[in-house]
């Protein structure tokens, strides 16, 4: 049973690799013509696939084309073909060892992270900072206002972090350094908190997390993690953009000061969304010279996004026509089986006796004796020594 089930993560695993590839290459190639929001949504179509064992078949599937369940079912029985020495008799297959480590794997990385959450809230309310400034508070909620998240978000100053994040799901909190106070203005830090409010909004956080749970389940496979931090990269290229669209410069100018200064406090960590993320220099000429949204880039984008679902997302088609060589050579074996054979069902057989030699071949009667030869088969009759032919009833002497 858990075979099975590390089997299939395998056949994710490889299939959602190929799609993220692909993904990473169209936002390569189109990025200045796609919008970040559809190059993030495209990145989440990878973690979709890598977790979700979509089972509808179509026809469309790129897998279809690319036998990955054959792969892993070869790589499988090879796997299964290696026994090792185990107590009391029993034998292991490398599969059955590698599952095991895979098992244990993601026990580890659990343990590790829900490790890691449980220092990271610790750390932030030991080091809580209350802040007496009605303006901050002010700020929150223009800003929670301002991107229609709850008013009861809490916004918590931390001394001992570095940069800002959005921290839980259930009830995230904004958390902030307790040094912004000093080192930047009041509209720097309404840049700030509007920021992370909007990561809110966006569903950011969560995505995130869902984001943690593929990271345990597939930590075996490096590709993953690069597409981790290619999708938090896009999701602040979206923030960005949400933040900003309605912007005039002067706010814009406002805006990309704020990623100057915490561009120092820069802090990557598994659980934030930080407001100084990296790609700094992206982001800023991003922000400057943002432009509208075309509807021929939405239109694209929409298509890019249609096709990748219908292409990648779903599974192969098995039944569908397709004549290889093997199944041609099988038509052709069936197809003898319906053409009546004679020749399997009677064997030759050789008399010999007082009355000369009879030979019987699958429908034909040979007899040779004192009378000549006479050779007879359906619907015919000839003899040679009497010499008459009997075709069909039809007597021809020829005496």
């Amino acid at each position: 049973m858990i075979n099975d089930i590390f089997q299939k993560i395998l056949v994710l695993s490889v299939e959602g690799s190929i799609l993220g590839l692909v993904v990473f290459l169209i936002a390569k190639i189109f990025r200045d013509k796609l919008p970040s929001k559809a190059r993030y949504f495209m990145y989440i179509l990878v973690f979709i696939k890598l977790i979700l064992p979509i089972d509808f078949k179509s026809i469309f599937s790129i897998f279809n084309f690319i036998g990955t369940n054959k792969l892993i079912d070869s790589s499988r029985n090879l796997g299964e073909s290696v026994l090792f020495n185990g107590s009391s008799n029993s034998n292991f297959s490398l599969f059955t060892c590698l599952c095991v480590i895979w098992i244990l794997g993601m026990i580890s990385f659990s343990a590790y992270i829900l490790m890691f959450y449980y220092n990271l809230k610790i750390k932030v309310y030991k080091y809580q900072v209350e802040i007496d400034d009605d303006s901050i508070y002010d700020i929150s909620q223009e800003c929670f206002e301002k991107t229609n998240i709850a008013k009861d978000t809490e916004v918590v100053f931390s001394a001992a972090i570095k940069s800002p994040f959005v921290f839980g799901f259930g009830n995230p909190l904004i958390v902030l350094p307790y040094t912004l106070l000093n080192d930047m203005t009041k509209d720097q830090i309404k840049q700030v908190i509007v920021h992370e409010a909007m990561h809110i909004k966006l569903r950011h956080n969560i995505i995130k997390h869902i984001i943690t749970i593929v990271n345990i389940i597939q930590w075996f496979n490096p590709l993953v993690w690069i597409f981790s931090k290619l999708v938090q990269k896009e999701a602040e290229f979206d923030c960005d953009y949400e933040v900003t669209r309605k912007y005039e410069a002067d706010d814009k100018c406002v805006y990309t000061s704020a990623l100057l200064t915490m561009a120092v406090h820069e802090n990557n960590n598994l659980a934030s969304l930080s407001f100084g993320e990296s790609n700094l220099k992206v982001r800023i000429s991003s922000v400057l010279n943002r432009k509208s949204l075309s509807k021929t880039a939405s239109i694209i984008s929409i298509f890019i996004l249609c096709i990748l679902s219908l292409s990648f997302l779903t599974a192969a088609n098995e039944n569908r026509a397709s004549i290889t060589p093997e199944a041609s050579t099988n038509q052709e074996l069936n197809s003898t089986d319906t053409i009546p054979n004679t020749t399997a069902s009677q064997p030759s057989d050789i008399n010999i006796d007082t009355n000369g030699i009879n030979l019987s071949i699958p429908g034909i009667n040979i007899h040779a004796g004192e009378n000549g030869v006479n050779l007879s088969g359906p619907g015919f009759n000839i003899n040679a020594e009497d010499k008459e032919v009997n075709i069909n009833g039809q007597q021809f002497n020829n005496k």
